[in-house]
């Protein structure tokens, strides 16, 4: 039994050394300690940051007509939150971006050509600006949200329940980017390949 005991503090040992002489790296070869002082620990947020102006997002599109409803979406989210205010100058972060593309696609049909379900597609681009620091937090982070739906079969939607549904989500998400730095855990299974 002690000899056991004793082969496995021999073993952490080893392994103790093994790590600390693979962090003992040269100047040359510190890929691994580059990699660690990248991971500092801080919340994408600046810490001393407590307010935020959200710019309405531009329409590349010329046919998404909701980028106001999107902005108030996003700003309540953020509110709701409770991390930063909603401030419209002087703000520690703005936050700006575009709708780069708006789709409604049709997914199936009826006998008669008729669009049976149809998918709202919303695709956006963020940008996240510390202001008291003149640094770009993140710049034309893509974030997307879509929606499944039929005017046709249960559960009924109309089409401007699924943009606003989609609306939602897609604030959901930009809130999300904003004060977590991701947005993946909203992400549907389609979206996640599953």
């Amino acid at each position: 039994m002690a000899t056991r005991h004793y082969i496995h503090v021999l073993f952490v040992s080893y392994l103790i050394v093994l790590c600390a002489c693979s962090f003992h790296q040269s100047p040359r070869n510190s890929s691994a300690k580059e990699i660690l002082q990248q991971i500092n620990g801080e919340p994408i947020v600046p810490r001393n940051a407590v307010t935020i102006n959200v710019k309405e997002f531009d329409d590349l599109t010329a046919k998404f007509h909701y980028t106001n409803k999107l902005a108030l979406k996003v700003r309540e989210y953020i509110t709701l939150d409770g991390r930063l205010s909603i401030v419209e100058e002087n703000s520690d972060l703005t936050l700006s971006g575009s709708v780069i593309n708006f789709q409604i696609q049709p997914l199936s049909f009826t006998t008669q050509g008729i669009p049976l379900k149809k998918r709202i597609l919303i695709i956006t681009e963020a940008t996240l600006i510390d202001e008291k620091n003149k640094k770009i937090i993140f710049q034309n982070q893509p974030i997307q949200s879509f929606i499944e739906y039929s005017e046709q079969i249960s559960p009924i939607m109309s089409e401007i329940e699924a943009v606003d549904h989609t609306i939602v989500k897609l604030a959901e998400r930009i809130q999300a980017q904003t004060i977590h730095g991701w947005h993946t855990n909203l992400m549907t299974p389609v979206e996640k390949g599953k």
